[in-house]
């Protein structure tokens, strides 16, 4: 199986490393990198120079899913699970963290290595040998890097950003959506423990909240009619079996089935049996379903872990999605901020989130965007004008780029002076100045006036001041 560039490039900085003499390396490879074909390329390359791999997951899903794909490297694989009956020790072997006590190989790979981070650590102390973490949120349930001097790992060997994976169009972009006042359940008397709300106490106020959550489910389907595969995201057992006791074509799948029964609700919903799938711990980790075009975010969090890992389940590359609707029913992403902007805390006393980043709410379609956003996808126009700052920045990332234009504002006389176009895109507007009481600038303003329409190509260039004009138009393909 051919590595992507990244992928290869992640595997030589861990070559370099380990050359240097560093044991414990720290990846950090968001949703859709292809961290375990990385990491079984890696065991493959340690097989044939005679070492031993073992490679740690801390569920039975992963497991398998590993397994899966390991077969692509090599037919010869050992499984060293409990719960799948199977405890064979091979020179690469598969195991959960729960089922292992001794650790006697060469290299050891840990999925997910932030998952219960402090038992991960006390598994791993005494090992000498070499140690490699992969995982798409280096934080914990606070924020706060798992990495450091005073740490297992002291720095990250690898990372990739989701942006960075959007640029490259690897994954589907995220759009969001935000739920109605009416909707809203109250977490004020919810206990925040270890940076997340308590657990118990979340599931007691949804279980209470039956109307509510009743409104959420009937508000989602109709938001969410033009979506084909939906994951739904609850606090616990009771309230994913009552999602699915009120809402059709879905399935609960959570702890408290049987193995046999969870792998075969996964399957009718990969094939399309069934719309929702509606889950609760077991599933907001490692699902690869490609095709989910929706999740929805029923079980509020403060934790940014839990929202990535939960995110990363809609963000996988499928021909045809175009993008995947994280429609939050918990305020998390007004909370939070954005899946692809989400970061670790280096240090104790950051702020959270950038003025940049926070989420600004259409009052329309109720969709979530980014604060320079001027104009929503519904045709809204929103009444606050961008900051000086992100305006600059707009026109000076954009001064000798193409734009397309998504609306346009004609304001034909300032006085009998001036007019004014405004030209609006996706991600910013941008004001045109005509000085109409002298010929040329009239000529200019009537042509472009009549030139410039929605779906119009512009392209600008600045002078030798803090202006710019516009150099071509074009329209049509």
């Amino acid at each position: 199986m051919k590595l992507r560039d990244y992928q290869e490039d992640c595997i030589s900085k861990m070559r370099l490393a380990l050359t240097s003499g560093e044991k414990r390396l720290l990846v950090k490879a968001p949703c859709s990198f292809g961290k375990t074909i990385v990491f079984c390329a890696i065991a493959k390359m340690a097989e044939e120079k005679g070492n031993s791999v073992l490679i740690v997951m801390d569920s039975v899903f992963l497991v398998k899913q590993t397994v899966e794909k390991l077969a692509h490297f090599t037919s010869d694989v050992g499984v060293y699970c409990g719960s799948l009956n199977r405890k064979e020790l091979k020179t690469i072997t598969v195991g959960t963290i729960q089922s292992l006590k001794k650790i006697d190989f060469s290299i050891l790979i840990v999925d997910e290595v932030h998952s219960g981070y402090s038992r991960t650590s006390k598994f791993l102390k005494d090992f000498q040998g070499i140690i490699i973490g992969f995982t798409a949120t280096p934080y914990n349930a606070k924020g706060m890097a798992i990495y450091g001097e005073d740490k297992f790992f002291n720095k990250l060997t690898y990372a990739m950003t989701a942006n960075e994976l959007l640029e490259r169009k690897i994954i589907t972009p995220m759009v969001y959506g935000c739920e109605k006042e009416e909707t809203k359940i109250s977490l004020k008397n919810v206990s925040i423990v270890n940076g997340d709300y308590k657990e118990s106490e979340l599931q007691k106020v949804y279980e209470i909240e039956k109307d509510k959550v009743k409104s959420q489910v009937i508000d989602m389907i109709a938001r969410t009619s033009n979506r084909k595969k939906i994951i739904i995201m609850c606090t616990g057992i009771d309230h994913a079996n009552y999602v699915e006791s009120i809402l059709d074509s879905s399935l609960a799948y959570h702890s408290g089935l049987k193995l046999d029964d969870r792998e075969e609700r996964i399957n009718k919903f990969k094939d399309g049996k069934v719309k929702y799938l509606i889950g609760v711990m077991a599933i907001y980790k490692g699902l690869d379903i490609p095709s989910v075009d929706c999740i929805t975010n029923m079980r509020p969090t403060r934790s940014k872990s839990f929202y990535c890992q939960l995110a990363g389940r809609g963000v996988r590359y499928f021909e045809g999605k175009l993008d995947c609707l994280f429609l939050d029913y918990g305020q998390t992403v007004e909370t939070l901020g954005f899946y692809e902007d989400i970061t670790e805390s280096i240090r104790k006393d950051s702020k959270g989130i950038a003025p940049e980043f926070y989420p600004k709410k259409c009052p329309a379609c109720l969709a979530l965007v980014k604060p320079q956003i001027k104009i929503c996808e519904c045709g809204y126009i929103f009444k606050v004008v961008i900051t000086d700052k992100l305006q600059a920045e707009a026109f000076l990332k954009n001064s000798m780029d193409e734009i397309e234009v998504t609306n346009i504002i004609i304001k034909p006389t300032y006085s009998d002076k001036s007019a004014k176009i405004e030209v609006y895109t996706t991600n910013h507007y941008y004001e045109l100045f005509y000085p109409i009481k002298h010929n040329f600038g009239r000529i200019r303003f009537h042509a472009h006036s009549k030139a410039i329409k929605i779906g119009s190509r512009i392209k600008f260039k600045r002078d030798s001041g803090n202006f710019w004009e516009i150099v071509a138009i074009w329209n049509g393909k």
